[in-house]
């Protein structure tokens, strides 16, 4: 072995000189991050509380196997050259799917970056990266009943972190110190006409908040507002907005399924009922014709009442419930999406801080999966 190294360490100083100061550090950096990790900003406050905009969140590539690259461009880049606006690769997909294997598998649970599905402006491996909550795996039955996530018929414990929108009524209509609210670390949405505030907040801070004398009463929220007596919100969709997007499925944040999860190889019964939701499955990820003539499903061309998916899919949702852009919205997230498991962060900028308080020294190298 020591003869070995010795002529690798002879080879290395045959190099010239600028391959051994850029070029082989440059290639070792971008096998590390296209192997085994990459840092990832947080661009939005679906995962608070538990991760916030402004992380950089290191995220393990190996962890689920990190998957080789379709298509070429400019290191260090994903989609643009930065400050530019101009495309840093080539728009052509040069190479199939193709993933090495990895350390792990995905777990419920697991807080997790994918490629955003719903992307069709680039190629996948250069699509948007998300990262959300994996909350079920390829073959569970997921369904959501007044906030709550229940998995095969199980009620699934919530992270101590999650939000959720609640009705705050003061007595009188006194307002609450914002203050106060800030280091409940709860977010005021805004003010009712009909009296009353909407806010987001862990359950704790919830009973927290409870303990007020000016709190008339804390309801939260786990249906369409109408329901409770309130007004129409803005940040509560209709069910024509949330996946699958028809008519049929009169599914809300609070209230969805129960749908079933695609596996891999395991057959999925086919009904003009179901269809909606796997029909991005057949078509949009993995390739195949769909349409229906007088009522029967055909597969490119030929008629079917089941499919068999050819990979694994995943259910994503964000820790922030009423503030996130995930699964309820669009879909499925299929296993060639996958990029990796959040690690530790890295570091942390609070952009809305005064000069002085933006680097959010509390949360370096803390535990990305809490």
């Amino acid at each position: 072995m020591k003869q070995v190294w010795k002529k690798i360490k002879q080879a290395y100083y045959k190099l010239p000189y600028w391959v051994r100061e850029w070029v082989i550090p440059i290639l070792i950096i971008l096998a590390i991050r296209e192997f085994l990790a990459a840092p990832y900003r947080i661009p939005t406050p679906s995962m608070e509380n538990t991760l916030l905009a402004g992380d950089f969140v290191v995220v393990s590539k190996i962890a689920y196997g990190p998957r080789l690259p379709q298509t070429i461009g400019i290191p260090f880049t994903h989609q643009e050259i930065p400050f530019t606006g101009i495309r840093s690769y080539i728009p052509i997909q040069l190479l199939p799917y193709l993933r090495l294997p990895g350390l792990d598998t995905v777990k419920r649970g697991d807080i997790f970056v994918f490629l955003y599905p719903y992307d069709t402006l680039h190629p996948v491996d250069r699509r948007m990266h998300y990262i959300k909550r994996c909350i079920a795996l390829p073959g569970d039955v997921l369904e959501i009943k007044n906030g709550e996530i229940y998995v095969n018929g199980k009620l699934q414990p919530s992270p101590p972190t999650a939000l959720y929108m609640h009705y705050v009524l003061t007595k009188n209509n006194v307002p609450i110190n914002p203050v106060y609210l800030e280091q409940l670390d709860i977010k005021m949405v805004g003010a009712l006409a009909t009296g009353g505030y909407i806010m987001i907040m862990t359950k704790d801070a919830a009973k927290k908040l409870q303990n007020l004398p000016i709190i008339e009463k804390i309801v939260r929220i786990t249906d369409e507002p109408s329901k409770l007596g309130l007004p129409p919100l803005s940040i509560y969709p209709s069910h024509t907005i949330l996946f699958p997007h028809d008519t049929l499925h009169k599914w809300n944040l609070d209230n969805y399924g129960p749908i079933k999860i695609p596996r891999k190889g395991e057959k999925i019964e086919l009904t003009l009922e179901n269809l909606s939701i796997y029909r991005d499955v057949i078509t949009r990820y993995e390739g195949h014709t769909l349409e229906v003539k007088d009522g029967v499903i055909y597969i490119d061309g030929k008629p079917q009442n089941y499919y068999v998916p050819e990979m694994n899919y995943y259910w994503a949702m964000g820790d922030n419930r009423h503030d996130s852009q995930d699964s309820r919205y669009w879909g499925f997230v299929p296993e060639d999406h996958l990029v990796g498991k959040s690690w530790f962060i890295l570091f942390s900028w609070d952009s809305d801080a005064p000069f002085g308080k933006k680097i959010r020294w509390n949360r370096i190298f803390k535990n990305a999966q809490q």
